[in-house]
């Protein structure tokens, strides 16, 4: 069953419920969704394979009826901390390195894409962060 694409509040969401990472990748289900005391969204517990593990509240890009995006990957929820040069999905900048790598680069371009075909990124937009990514520039 295609999820609604439709957002829906966190309030609203059910146990069970399909939870995909940044790449569209099954993670798991959720298990609940927490909540802070002030009644805000604290993040959600997602049953998967492995165990149960906690997704924090700036990582839930999107809630839809029937399907909760991440911000992350499915390897930053199911093996935390198993690769210490990655902070949430995205490589962690390291003493002395000042060259983008064509790594950096490709994974760059695959967000951009999936961020495009998603409708998060405008056609201009995409273009300009593509060119930026392709450009020849030493990052800090």
């Amino acid at each position: 069953m295609q999820p609604n694409p439709q957002p829906v509040s966190f309030l609203t969401l059910e146990a069970g419920t399909l939870v995909v990472d940044r790449f569209g990748a099954a993670v798991g289900a959720v298990h609940r969704c927490l909540l802070l005391e002030d009644g805000g969204f604290d993040g959600i517990v997602v049953d998967t394979e492995p165990g149960r593990r906690f997704v924090d509240a700036p990582e839930v890009r999107r809630i839809v009826g029937g399907a909760v995006t991440l911000g992350v990957t499915a390897d930053d929820v199911l093996n935390p901390g198993a690769n210490p040069h990655r902070v949430y999905g995205m490589p962690e900048a390291r003493h002395d390195r000042t060259n983008v790598t064509e790594a950096d680069r490709d994974e760059v371009i695959a967000c951009l894409k999936r961020a495009y075909v998603d409708d998060e990124l405008t056609t201009d937009a995409t273009l300009e962060e593509l060119d930026a990514a392709l450009a020849d520039v030493s990052i800090s």
